[in-house]
């Protein structure tokens, strides 16, 4: 049943990078003139590779009760094109750790909680001011397809050997709008917002057997509504 499940998740996963690398392909077979004329102009790139983080997603990541440590890495394409991609662990958060070390019943039973998980993230970045502004990608306002994938596994230390937890799984298709730039052309501020669709599920694993959760009560709005408000900070290179 165990590896059934994985097999599932493992071909989600597929299938939804699939289809996102469909959209970007087909985006990019329309813009082959645009990049090739570019191209012809002996455009050069310069200082075009980024990495960057969120340090307040520590304290609450992209699943309640986790904790995200993310890196992005952006990468320019063309003058006003580029390719970014996210990696995140997901770990215990904050609040977590301030029940087990302050609410008398956890520190009773010795309650120690465990949470594990991942996040990816793809998004394909179209720089739209270049002209405008005299910049080109990776800086200036932008418009971006973003496709989210997190996973994380919620237990404690005494489940954990039973193979015993509740799992997350969220999924998200966006359409973000942002304006990015540099001081110095090192330090990067990336501002962006936007919203999409969501395909969030949560369910317990006891005993070689699943359970699906009611999660309604997590979502202020519709259950399936993403709304997005970020940044990230970091340096180019």
């Amino acid at each position: 049943m165990k590896n059934r499940l994985y097999k599932h998740k493992t071909m989600i996963i597929v299938k939804h990078l699939i289809l996102f690398l469909i959209v970007l392909v087909f985006q990019n077979t329309i813009l082959f003139s645009q990049i090739k004329n570019e191209k012809s102009k002996q455009y050069k790139l310069k200082n075009n590779f980024i990495i960057k983080t969120n340090p307040l997603t520590m304290i609450g990541g992209s699943i309640p009760l986790t904790s995200e440590f993310r890196i992005v890495f952006e990468s320019a394409i063309s003058r006003n094109q580029s390719l970014q991609i996210g990696a995140s662990y997901l770990g215990k958060s904050p609040i977590l750790y301030y029940y087990e070390k302050n609410d008398s019943s956890y520190i009773k039973n010795n309650i120690k909680f465990v949470v594990y998980g991942f996040r990816i993230q793809l998004s394909y970045k179209f720089y739209i001011t270049n002209k405008l502004f005299n910049c080109y990608a990776p800086k200036g306002l932008y418009v971006s397809p973003l496709f989210s994938y997190s996973s994380a596994n919620f237990t404690d230390k005494y489940n954990k050997t039973f193979n015993n937890y509740i799992n997350a799984t969220y999924i998200n298709y966006n359409l973000i709008f942002g304006y990015q730039n540099t001081i110095k052309d090192k330090f990067v501020y990336d501002l962006f917002a936007g919203g999409g669709y969501r395909q969030n599920k949560w369910y317990r694993h006891v005993s070689q057997s699943y359970k699906s959760l009611d999660d309604d009560g997590l979502y202020l709005l519709n259950r399936n509504l993403n709304i997005i408000l970020g940044f990230n900070i970091g340096w180019m290179f």
